[in-house]
């Protein structure tokens, strides 16, 4: 270097091929391109969420904790199984069973009118035009001569019928098989029901006043309120006893 000088070899500037800057251009206004459409183009933040370390992934869900977690509604055209895992699906028609028992319950020696069985619908159950169903097997029905029994069929503290089975021979009858089916239906309002009963015994000795009976009510279903069936016994007699073997209550619709 001499004085304000630099010495040595100086490079000039060569040209880039014609195709190279070509290339260069093109690449230069594409990436502009995807820059500048950028937004409208891909989300800032991804809805999908993989977790490596478990194998899970969600989708609208930040913390997955099923294998699939999904928050929103799936559309799909088809799934596979058998559905036997599948919870929380709504009732939309069909029977569901809400109470079954199979302990046995017994009526017996006994005057004063005694529940046979009884189950708490919750509110709303009825709504406008739900059905409910109560089937009883009685496993056992024993009636002393000259005897009686009141079946009383009840929604709520409303009575909405009853029947009631007598022995009019000079003989005991025991044994005896029955069965008792209970529906009550909501009559087009909250708080009008419709209810009917009937009895079926397998002892042609037995005189039923009605098989069939039918009445309504105006409770307020919008409220729990008791499905049950009582019986009562013409006098108290340890020859008197009624069994209830199985119950169950159906929500049909």
């Amino acid at each position: 270097m001499s004085g304000n000088n630099i010495a040595g070899k100086i490079r000039t500037a060569r040209k880039l091929p014609a195709r190279l800057g070509l290339f260069v251009s093109i690449g230069t206004i594409a990436a502009a391109m995807l820059l500048g459409l950028a937004p409208p183009l891909y989300a800032q933040s991804s809805p999908l969420t993989v977790q490596p370390s478990t194998g899970r992934v969600g989708v609208g869900n930040t913390n997955p904790a099923y294998p699939l977690d999904v928050t929103g509604t799936v559309n799909a055209t088809g799934f596979r199984g058998d559905g036997s895992q599948l919870t929380n699906l709504p009732v939309t028609g069909g029977n569901t069973a809400i109470d079954k028992v199979t302990a046995n319950t017994s009526v017996t020696n006994t005057a004063p009118e005694t529940t046979l069985y009884s189950f708490s619908t919750a509110g709303g159950t009825f709504s406008t035009n739900n059905v409910l169903r109560l089937t009883i097997q009685i496993t056992d029905l024993d009636i002393e001569d000259g005897q009686s029994c009141i079946l009383r069929f009840k929604y709520g503290a409303t009575t909405l019928g009853s029947i009631t089975v007598s022995n009019g021979t000079e003989d005991l009858i025991s044994n005896a098989k029955a069965l008792i089916t209970f529906v009550i239906a909501a009559d087009g309002a909250t708080n009008a029901q419709l209810g009917t009963a009937q009895l079926y015994v397998n002892n042609s000795s037995l005189g039923i006043g009605s098989g069939l009976i039918q009445g309504t009510a105006a409770v307020d279903s919008t409220v729990a309120q008791a499905v049950s069936v009582t019986a009562d016994w013409s006098a108290a007699s340890t020859l008197n006893s009624i069994t209830l073997g199985q119950a169950v209550l159906e929500k049909l619709s």
